[in-house]
């Protein structure tokens, strides 16, 4: 979310662009580095352009919400998801 706020703040402050582009532009870009920054450090997981892309779509998702509701709501749906995609790996290992 600082990430976001940084963008914003760039996007705004920089660019002058109006707030609802400069939320749009910072949503999209926030959402491609959120995606990249999964990737480092991990072991195993290799980037590979399929999860690249989910997880893309989920940072704009998490950032949408971010921007509409809170940061409390944003972490909470994060946490859920990643909860919900440990279960799936861990339900998948045993098939």
């Amino acid at each position: 979310m600082l990430l976001l706020q940084l963008l914003m703040l760039a996007f705004t402050k920089l660019l002058k662009l109006e707030k609802a582009y400069a939320a749009a532009w910072a949503v999209g870009l926030g959402a491609l580095i959120f995606s990249a920054f999964h990737y480092i450090g991990s072991e195993g997981d290799r980037l590979e352009l399929n999860s690249f892309i989910q997880r893309t779509f989920a940072g704009v998702f998490f950032a949408a919400v971010y921007v509409t509701r809170s940061f409390g709501v944003a972490a909470a749906a994060h946490a859920e998801y990643d909860i919900a995609i440990g279960l799936t790996h861990l339900f998948a290992s045993r098939a």
